[in-house]
């Protein structure tokens, strides 16, 4: 290292010129050219846009979790008239009013428990969904039977969409049978209304 005033020889921890007194600027540099590695180092990590990005991605998946969760509860926001219903009969025949959303079962209720208020509420949906199932069956069996005279395609097209729609008399057996474990008398989606028992 020189002076850049005189040319005198300097060591390389001086800080002033011995000959002519002057400041040493080699020794101002470092701390120049460390300070924008000071501000790179506290400039933001390049794992957190990424984590950022995956917090985002995971808040969008609970919204549409929470958007299908809220369909699903006003799909099954009936009424619910458990209040008429006297607590000791809801206590006693929780297990028979389940019975009666299981198919051919519904019989076993309606024969067996016939002073229950609770239980013949169910069963009455219970017979309902069941006479639903029976029709339904009939029907899309005579459909693709028809169809696959036609074509084979076609009736195996058929068979696999009468599959697929027999998925919601299913969610609604599974809605009856959560409703009657749970001690509530609620309307049922779709055939809650209708009476057939009285």
């Amino acid at each position: 290292m020189f002076c850049e005033h005189c040319g005198a020889p300097l060591s390389e921890t001086a800080q002033f010129c011995a000959a002519c007194g002057a400041k040493v600027m080699a020794a101002a540099e470092p701390q120049a050219q460390s300070a924008p590695q000071q501000a790179s180092s506290q400039q933001m990590p390049p794992q957190q846009p990424q984590q950022a990005f995956q917090q985002q991605g995971q808040a969008g998946q609970q919204s549409q979790s929470g958007d299908f969760m809220d369909k699903v509860a006003s799909i099954n926001d009936t009424a619910d008239t458990t209040g008429e219903y006297d607590p000791q009969d809801i206590a006693q025949n929780k297990g028979m009013s389940i019975l009666a959303y299981i198919s051919w079962l519904v019989f076993i209720p309606i024969i067996w428990v016939k002073d229950s208020p609770f239980t013949r509420f169910h069963c009455n949906q219970g017979l309902v969904l069941f006479l639903a199932e029976v029709a339904y069956g009939l029907c899309a069996a005579l459909l693709v039977t028809i169809f696959s005279l036609i074509s084979w395609r076609v009736g195996t097209i058929f068979s696999i969409l009468f599959s697929i729609c027999s998925i919601a008399l299913l969610v609604l057996a599974i809605l009856g049978i959560i409703n009657a474990a749970n001690g509530k008398a609620k309307e049922l989606p779709v055939i809650g209304k209708i009476r057939i028992l009285k």
